[in-house]
């Protein structure tokens, strides 16, 4: 009969995608992990994984497996935390997946009240560089909540809107577009375009567009992520984008102008948990305050707010 270990083995195989690897970070042998997938495959009486020279893949059973399997181990890590939470008369651990750029423009405020209203809260970030990696900090455990953009589909994760957010050209105040106001998508082919990684959203949603338009993203630089593009324009090296929401912020500073984006339409943001009713607690009430706080958003032009709660 299969047990909770051998689910969370086989769990920990799908993600690292070799049995070795998973009995040397366990301290066991490769038979004796291996044994572990093969009472699931008898269980099933199907084939789970595909050995290979180079590792294991997973078959289309596997892949079901490890989807259900993954979230049923992370919601058992989220009871246990909570039972301990009560036992130690601790106030929790809130545990968000999100970009540096993201913590600091988006839930600051958001963190800060909570940690005003409950001082014991244990704050864990994971700074995922792509809306992947942080999908995958949720798999691993290491978060409850990840801020992604939403504009695809997320399998084995529910999603809840949370802003629809236009972005801006960033140019420096030299540069011959800064006296404009707007830029169509389609001159987006003449602009040094400095972009963020292809395998970031902000890339993948552009190039998304731009196909729609029959049209090509070639970068003229790309860089690692979002501040580093922004010194780029900053020294006149090239144009980016940003989110609206920092317009006004970064044109305080007199050496950029921002530009709208005509063509562009604006990128669907918000929060993936495995299942918001499981949530701890504490990311309960710290998206409830951050839902009260949206409000500060409602001036920024394009910008528009989902009804609360809505899920797709």
């Amino acid at each position: 009969m299969p047990t909770l270990e051998d689910l969370r083995i086989f769990a920990a195989v799908a993600e690292q995608g070799s049995l070795g690897a998973v009995a040397r970070s366990l301290g066991r042998s490769q038979p004796a992990v291996a044994e572990h997938v093969r009472r699931l495959e008898v269980e099933l009486a199907v084939e789970l994984v595909i050995r290979g020279s180079r590792g294991v893949d997973l078959t289309r059973a596997g892949e079901v497996l490890y989807e259900h399997a993954s979230a049923a181990l992370a919601s058992l890590r989220t009871g246990i935390a909570e039972i301990e939470r009560a036992r130690d008369g601790t106030e929790g651990t809130l545990a968000l997946s999100a970009s540096p750029g993201t913590t600091r423009h988006y839930l600051r405020h958001g963190i800060e009240e909570l940690r005003r209203r409950r001082p014991g809260v244990e704050l864990r970030l994971d700074h995922g560089s792509t809306d992947a990696a942080r999908l995958a900090a949720i798999r691993a455990g290491n978060a409850d909540l990840a801020f992604i953009s939403l504009y695809a589909e997320t399998p084995g994760f529910e999603q809840r809107p949370v802003i629809e957010m236009p972005f801006v050209l960033v140019v420096h105040s030299d540069d011959p577009l800064a006296s404009r106001k707007r830029i169509d998508l389609s001159a987006f082919p003449e602009l040094a375009y400095v972009s963020l990684g292809e395998e970031s959203s902000t890339y993948q949603f552009l190039r998304s567009q731009m196909a729609s338009h029959g049209l090509a993203v070639s970068p003229a630089h790309t860089v690692a992520d979002a501040e580093t593009a922004l010194l780029y324009a900053e020294l006149g090296l090239g144009q980016t984008l940003a989110p609206a929401v920092q317009a006004r912020t970064l044109e305080k500073s007199g050496a950029l102008r921002t530009l709208s984006i005509r063509g562009l339409p604006a990128m669907p943001l918000g929060w993936a948990a495995r299942s918001f009713r499981r949530l701890p607690s504490v990311a309960v009430e710290f998206l409830e305050i951050f839902d009260g706080q949206l409000e500060r958003w409602r001036d920024v032009p394009g910008v528009r707010i989902p009804k609360r709660n809505e899920n797709r």
